[in-house]
């Protein structure tokens, strides 16, 4: 009998007495291959990342520092990020060969921009699935949840926007894998790996500090240091996890004080762009409003609050952690000024937190009827990204100036700087809580009078290469799955036969 394993040794008469013979990849590892390259294809030719302000301003960063060796940009748009820019550094760096390599062959640095937010986003599905695989979901469960954050929430939409928080989601969904293996394993590279990541979030946005770093840092504290068995293994363990924390920490200090000569200066903070908004207005609107409602963008959310008991009662601290990462976002982002994300199209500041709000969607009681609700709810998910692909907010935002008061003035976007911002803010804000003009059914207007807007849907190569891509990535996927079954069902029965012996 041959013993199953990466490797198998086949006997043959002749001098030597055996041969080792590698086995191709096993099927999960395929199937885990397949699900990142299809969804990093998907997302590819969804269209050309969008280089909306803040990705405009990361990218002057990128060059900066790649030609002229500096952090000074100029801000011909708002005047708000100049001498420097206050976002974090970890994006513009990741950026830097692309841009490079952009504007050494195409004579374009923003040409190859287009394949950083896709990878980003196909790599946060991958973890997804990993993190369900963890907390022992089956194969055929586990893809659909990772597919299901993938499609069905604004994570498919921010994939060809720059922004930071993808990265920031990226860096948290790392984190909680991390954390989970090192309680399975208890080996000290995993506390490594969540250092990291967290370190990751930290550099790529100031917010992380508060939003990431503390609650996992709380979770580490209760649920790995204070459980280890002396003094010597809760140094190891706090080290292990600390010291990339630390490092980042250090650039982040080193940031601000060559930006502003202080390490106590973040850049934010200025008149009106702080935290002034109503709390509870910032938390209806975060939940339920029309232009940034997590359960209006993403009905299937309603699901995972329905799943959290369940999930609780099952990983107890892990469903703590995520509480506690929900938690910190709303309430710090529901009294900020620009609670809604500014100039985008749903709940931007509560990405980072997609890729964990859709584990509990796998623990769902009997009497929802699961199958039933997720059809409906995952299905009207899909159509409201989908809708998002085919028209573009940035496409039809300019409409809805129409809807504004007649007497409202605001000023010129290019001479008054933060007064600018806080006046364009405050006219979203007329807007965000009337369903009349809703995103959403300016969106199905546009597309119904003119068809889709976005320009990677209009080529109708481009929708036929989607269309198999999709078809060949379902075929392939469910082969995978019917393997891994085979193997599984191979397994059970040789562990039968061998208790039976």
């Amino acid at each position: 009998m041959v013993e199953m394993g990466y490797w198998r040794r086949k006997p043959f008469t002749g001098p030597i007495v055996a041969l080792t013979v590698r086995r191709p990849f096993p099927p999960t590892n395929r199937l885990l291959w397949l699900l990142a390259c299809f969804t990093f294809v998907i997302y590819l030719l969804s269209g050309p990342v969008f280089l909306v302000y803040d990705g405009a301003i990361m990218y002057r960063v990128s060059e900066s520092l790649l030609w002229h060796h500096s952090l000074r940009i100029t801000d011909p748009f708002l005047h708000i990020n100049e001498p420097y820019a206050t976002y974090g550094l970890a994006l513009p760096v990741m950026i830097l060969p692309l841009v490079a390599v952009g504007q050494f062959l195409l004579h374009d640095g923003t040409r190859l921009l287009s394949i950083y937010q896709p990878a980003i986003t196909a790599a946060t599905v991958l973890v997804v699935a990993l993190i369900a695989r963890e907390i022992g979901l089956r194969w055929r469960t586990s893809v659909g949840v990772a597919l299901l954050y993938g499609f069905a929430t604004v994570a498919w939409y921010y994939s060809n926007i720059l922004f930071s928080e993808p990265l920031v989601g990226l860096a948290t969904a790392l984190a909680f894998y991390s954390l989970m293996r090192f309680k399975r394993e208890l080996s000290l590279r995993w506390l490594v790996v969540a250092g990291c990541a967290v370190a990751l979030a930290c550099l790529a946005r100031t917010d992380s500090i508060a939003l990431t770093l503390l609650p996992v840092s709380a979770y580490v504290m209760a649920t790995v240091i204070l459980r280890a068995v002396g003094w010597r293994e809760r140094l190891s363990r706090g080290s292990a996890y600390g010291i990339p924390v630390a490092a980042a920490g250090v650039v982040v200090l080193a940031h601000d004080w060559i930006r502003y000569g202080s390490i106590l200066k973040t850049g934010y903070g200025a008149s009106g762009m702080d935290f002034s908004f109503p709390f509870l207005r910032g938390l209806y609107g975060l939940l339920l409003s029309p232009a940034a409602g997590i359960f209006v963008f993403m009905p299937v959310m309603l699901l995972s609050v329905v799943g959290f008991p369940q999930f609780l009662q099952r990983y107890r601290g892990e469903a703590l952690l995520l509480a506690g990462l929900v938690g910190a976002r709303l309430i710090f982002y529901a009294s900020w000024y620009g609670w809604d994300g500014g100039e985008s199209w749903g709940p931007r500041f509560l990405v980072p937190i997609l890729p964990l709000l859709v584990l509990p969607i796998a623990f769902l009681p009997a009497w929802v009827r699961p199958r039933f609700s997720l059809i409906a709810l995952g299905g009207l998910s899909l159509l409201i990204q989908l809708l998002g692909q085919l028209v573009s907010y940035y496409s039809f935002s300019i409409w809805t100036i129409r809807a504004l008061p007649a007497d409202l003035s605001l000023p010129s976007c290019t001479t008054c700087g933060v007064r600018s911002a806080v006046a364009m803010q405050a006219a979203k804000n007329i807007l965000d809580f009337d369903w009349a003009n809703a995103p959403m059914l300016d969106q199905l207007l546009i597309l119904f009078r003119y068809g889709p807007v976005r320009r990677s849907w209009g080529f109708p190569l481009v929708a036929l290469a989607f269309l198999l891509v999709v078809g060949a990535g379902i075929w392939l996927g469910l082969r995978l799955l019917k393997s891994i079954d085979r193997g599984n069902a191979s397994r059970s029965e040789l562990a039968t036969v061998r208790g039976a012996a």
